[in-house]
């Protein structure tokens, strides 16, 4: 099935995945769950589009149809569960059936703070000719979630006439298996080569953990602002060597730092939820992911205020947090959006107290 957009604002790489979810702490399972990171990024940059929010530069009805995800459907994929959760979104998804195939399925252990997570069926994954056939025009931002090295291959697939790219703003989230000393060197290597002198605009957005064992070679199992701050500092020559891009490292409940290259200084941004609401945390499946969409697309519709994006993904992770699965949109009386029946101008006036 083709896409129904001819321009699109948001898009990513990854994938759809049925999980299940096996809680060793709680001692639940949870099966046929929709998740996967690039779902969970979508549904970030919905939270953002559909949010009305008078901040964004770039605003429009129906602005959450020019976002484009891509699901692979196998032939055990339920259309009758999936379709109407996704629906209300109103995003521009697009399914693309293989009879020959199953869905790709995945195994998430959770066991305090440590997590297992492994494919139980074949993964197919998004290449850049799927991202190209997505719009004739410019794309407005693309989420990466994968290695080096085909991160390197999306975006020279996304070359066109003349030298010229399909898009040159993009998140990257490494995979967590990427995130290892030996690995440092490639991925700066990346952030070199794509510049800003070529045009691109990048974040590169591990969570604290990944951050300092791709630093350092070491996991640390929640490590404090200051840890995370004191390694930043003492590599800063080799992570900026050769490029000016953007750093924006995730810190669970500890909110997210952004780096300010002008000013030289992290900013911290306070999680959306924190003592005061621990009642409302539930599951934080899919919260870094959703963190990333809604940033991105926040970024794209003010022109690039890093701190608006910030805020936003903060607040998309947090909607995250309430539930098991996917939030709920709704409508109140005034047809004004509303996720988990609370509005994101609404959220937003609560976030600012934290700030």
């Amino acid at each position: 099935m083709k896409s129904k957009q001819d321009y699109c604002l948001f898009t990513t790489n990854g994938m759809f995945i049925i999980d299940k979810i096996v809680n060793k702490t709680k001692n639940t399972i949870d099966i046929d769950v929709p998740g996967g990171g690039g779902l969970f990024s979508t549904l970030g940059s919905t939270i953002v589009a559909t949010s009305e929010n008078n901040l964004l530069r770039h605003n429009s009805p129906n602005l959450s149809k020019t976002i484009k995800f891509i699901i692979d459907c196998g032939k055990d994929f339920p259309n009758e569960i999936i379709k109407p959760m996704l629906d209300p979104w109103n995003v521009d998804v697009v399914y693309r059936y293989d009879e020959s195939r199953l869905t790709t399925r995945g195994y998430n252990e959770y066991d305090g703070d440590y997590r297992i997570f492994r494919y139980e069926t074949p993964k197919l994954q998004i290449i850049a000719d799927d991202i190209l056939s997505l719009s004739k025009k410019e794309i407005g931002m693309i989420h990466l979630i994968c290695s080096p090295k085909r991160c390197h291959e999306i975006l020279q697939g996304l070359k066109i006439d003349n030298g010229l790219y399909k898009c040159y703003n993009f998140v990257w989230e490494p995979t967590p298996d990427m995130c290892k000393l030996e690995y440092l060197a490639d991925i700066l290597s990346i952030l070199q080569f794509y510049n800003q002198k070529k045009g691109f605009n990048m974040t590169f957005s591990p969570n604290s953990e990944e951050f300092l064992q791709l630093i350092t070679g070491e996991l640390v199992i929640d490590p404090s602002l200051d840890l995370i701050k004191k390694v930043f500092f003492k590599n800063f020559e080799k992570l900026f060597f050769n490029h000016n891009h953007k750093y924006v490292i995730r810190c669970g409940k500890l909110g997210c730092l952004l780096y300010n290259n002008k000013l030289k200084k992290f900013t911290k941004y306070p999680a959306y939820h924190d003592d005061t609401t621990k009642d409302k945390i539930v599951d934080a499946t899919g919260c870094g992911n959703s963190f990333i969409g809604a940033y991105a697309t926040a970024l794209v519709l003010t022109d690039f205020d890093y701190e608006i994006g910030c805020i936003f993904g903060n607040i998309a992770s947090g909607i995250v947090l309430e539930q098991k699965g996917l939030p709920t949109l709704s409508k109140d009386s005034k047809m004004v959006p509303i996720w988990n029946k609370i509005s994101f101008n609404e959220r937003l006036d609560i976030y600012k107290n934290k700030l």
